[in-house]
């Protein structure tokens, strides 16, 4: 509560809604919000295939921009199904890659609007981390 954190119940449309609406809702107020299109994370650090489109469908609502990231480490950090954090070794480094205008992501096809974000992130990956191409 007190990060104001929006949480979704995956299995529970009504969640899905409600968080769509609540996260629309916040980045209108200018809030910005980190989504993470792969819905889970990578068991090897090899990226995951878009599970939803949510994230792009609330930018175009809210008619604000995205800001595509790569972020490199975590899994070293937290491995996925495990909850504890490992401490020690490389950090986390974050490549902040050139916005998407708001203008842009109105005008993008949506397929291609999660191409061009997908394929954006996965260049910042080492070779054999990228996964398969969006095309």
């Amino acid at each position: 509560k007190r990060a104001d954190h929006v949480g979704l119940k995956r299995d529970d449309r009504k969640s899905q809604v409600e968080v769509f609406r609540k996260s629309i809702k916040k980045l209108q107020d200018g809030t910005s919000l980190f989504i993470f299109p792969e819905g889970t994370r990578s068991q090897d650090g090899v990226m995951l295939d878009f599970k939803a489109k949510g994230a792009f469908g609330m930018a175009r609502r809210a008619k604000t921009a995205l800001l595509p990231m790569t972020i490199l480490g975590t899994g070293r950090l937290m491995p996925a199904k495990d909850y504890l954090l490992y401490f020690g070794g490389p950090g986390v480094r974050i490549i902040l890659h050139k916005a998407i205008s708001a203008e842009e992501v109105q005008a993008a096809d949506d397929d291609k609007l999660v191409e061009q974000v997908r394929d954006t992130i996965a260049a910042g990956l080492p070779e054999g981390y990228q996964g398969k191409s969006a095309e």
